[in-house]
């Protein structure tokens, strides 16, 4: 067998990529059907003729509807060379008979179509085995897929198993039915949405082709991102979210989809109420991706959630997030190495899979984040017996995120000026002095005062570099007001005049493992953030009197030694100033410490 070279950068610039996606989809269906001759001779004479062989149908019928493509004039537009080039590409690199080839020359013309209409990319074959690795469908089974993001898995499975493909897009769906013919597969394809009522009409019963009784397993790769109305006045809805409502009564063993990682931990009732119904009937797998397998975005967390109708018990997390080898930007062929020896590298690493039981996950009000069960664990215990009293933080500290008021161009009159606190302010624990600086309006001043920092504050990154702490220090002598951005909430100790209190919960917070704890409580698409009623019940362990008198203790030598270094840091500026004064023979003052 010879190699299939289908130059799709080559389509991209000749003419329609898709238009030219359908026509190598539809040569390797004419293979299989009209001969191979033909087809390399007179490209367009092939493509008419395999229209006419194709049966009519519905009019949601993928194949009907590649039969209507290629019995349609425009189809001449075409570039008969290039034409005539995949054709013969094909013809010499597939046999007939040699199913694997067949079947990896559609994933190509698959990757192709998926990179250029955005819906999948080259991970998508891989992400695809993945999937049906870790489900439980046997062959011959009845299986569902739904989405365009889900062609390679439809194309993939209908090779042993009977499957229907709602593919949502008419391009996909055109060539995806092409595909089938081509690798000879039990594929039938449907170019509805699965989430659109105005394809499906109001009464789903009436869709005797996908029902529960025809349909056990269904893999579902709802867009990321997307939102739908359905007119019944809840308004627009995530994907991720419908399709547990809308799709739940259509499958009969097995569900297997990917979300975000928001959705397995926000505390909105609806997303909840998923969860809980989910884990309430079932079992379920959840294995955590590595970032950018699924989604537009590079920087998308998503997880694979596997469940099924059966008795509930317990929920199995794998970690699938973690590359074997720390890169810090793993490259596409970094992610599909990854992904392809994940299987045998869950079951080769016991650290990266733990089995909860549902009462458990309950108690976390049913957040399935894999990072909350398998994250980093608490800062170890000590070896003596400790008598410290677990706390939420609300309970210790009062925990807000004010609102900041409107900044101002800096040329505004009637206006003053106030620090922000940014990230790159924090080091070591502590908040330096903020070099940047916004202006408000005077209107403002009391809003403004209402979201600035006190002395002994701590504050606490809650989105982007989630679980970074720092303490405040003294600013009885700034004349300024320090301000933090919404990227921070403030904790601020609820016991007074005791700011020791302050100093006990700053060394807390900044203990080692601490921040991955927080981490694991978050979620979020492309930017991380934690749920403020997460950090609220944020357990701290309050060390008892003869405890918190030896942690102060500790504490304010730590003070004593950052004082002593700061000193002796400026008595070394101080001395390379001399050194350089010398050398270059200039005055003190004209050389910048």
């Amino acid at each position: 067998m010879q190699r299939v070279d289908l130059n799709h950068e080559c389509w991209g610039v000749r003419g329609r990529v898709d238009d030219y996606a359908i026509c190598a989809a539809a040569f390797l269906a004419a293979q299989q059907l009209l001969g191979r001759h033909a087809r390399t001779e007179a490209p367009f004479a092939a493509l008419t003729a395999l229209g006419s062989a194709l049966p009519q149908g519905e009019d949601f019928d993928g194949g009907a509807l590649a039969r209507a493509w290629l019995l349609n004039p425009p189809i001449r537009r075409l570039d008969e060379a290039l034409l005539r080039q995949i054709s013969s590409a094909i013809s010499r690199g597939v046999d007939p008979d040699y199913g694997p080839a067949c079947l990896s020359v559609a994933s190509h013309i698959l990757t192709i179509l998926n990179l250029h209409l955005g819906t999948g990319g080259v991970l998508s074959p891989t992400l695809a085995e993945l999937m049906i690795a870790g489900s439980p469908v046997e062959r011959g089974q009845s299986v569902a897929c739904a989405f365009p993001q889900a062609s390679h898995l439809a194309l993939r499975l209908a090779v042993s198993n009977p499957v229907r493909f709602f593919a949502g897009n008419e391009i996909v769906a055109i060539t995806s039915a092409l595909l089938g013919i081509g690798t000879r597969s039990g594929l039938s394809v449907d170019v509805r949405d699965p989430l659109s009522r105005s394809a499906f009409g109001s009464r789903r019963s009436e869709l005797s082709c996908w029902s529960s009784s025809e349909v056990e397993h269904l893999f579902s790769l709802p867009p990321l991102g997307k939102r739908y109305d359905l007119g019944d006045g809840g308004g627009p809805k995530r994907a991720e979210v419908l399709q547990f409502e809308e799709l739940d009564d259509l499958w009969s063993k097995t569900m297997i989809t990917v979300v975000t990682d928001g959705f397995l931990h926000r505390s909105s009732g609806q997303e909840r109420r998923i969860r809980e119904m989910i884990l309430r009937r079932s079992n379920a797998v959840v294995t955590s991706l590595p970032a950018g397998v699924c989604g537009a975005g590079r920087e998308t967390n998503s997880t694979l959630l596997i469940f099924g109708r059966d008795e509930p018990g317990e929920v199995v997390f794998h970690d699938g997030r973690r590359l074997a080898e720390s890169v810090a930007r793993p490259t596409q062929q970094h992610l599909l190495a990854h992904l392809a020896a994940l299987p045998a590298m869950l079951g080769e690493s016991p650290e990266r899979h733990r089995s909860v039981p549902t009462a458990e996950i309950e108690a976390e009000a049913f957040n399935l984040s894999v990072e909350r069960y398998l994250g980093a664990s608490p800062p170890g215990p000590s070896t003596r017996p400790r008598r410290s009293i677990p706390m939420r933080l609300d309970i210790v500290a009062e925990v807000i995120r004010p609102q900041a008021a409107k900044t101002l161009p800096a040329e505004v009159e009637e206006s003053f000026e106030a620090h922000e606190l940014t990230t790159a302010d924090i080091v070591d624990g502590g908040v330096t002095r903020p070099s940047k600086l916004v202006r408000f309006s005077l209107a403002d001043r009391d809003r403004v005062s209402r979201s600035a920092v006190q002395s002994r504050d701590i504050v606490v990154c809650v989105k982007g570099r989630v679980g970074l702490v720092g303490m405040v220090p003294d600013l009885r002598k700034d004349g300024r007001p320090w301000v933090i951005s919404q990227s921070f909430a403030i904790v601020r100790a609820r016991v007074e005049p005791r700011s020791d209190l302050s100093l006990i919960l700053a060394a807390l917070l900044t203990a080692p493992g601490v921040i991955d704890r927080l981490q694991a409580l978050a979620g979020g698409t492309s930017v991380q953030m934690l749920q403020m009623a997460d950090l609220r019940a944020f357990e701290v362990p309050m060390p008892i009197a003869f405890e918190e008198a030896d942690a102060l203790e500790g504490i304010r030598e730590i003070e004593k030694m950052r004082w002593q270094v700061e000193e002796l840091c400026q008595a070394i500026r101080r001395k390379q100033q001399t050194v350089w004064t010398t050398l270059w023979g200039v005055p003190a003052e004209t050389v910048k410490l």
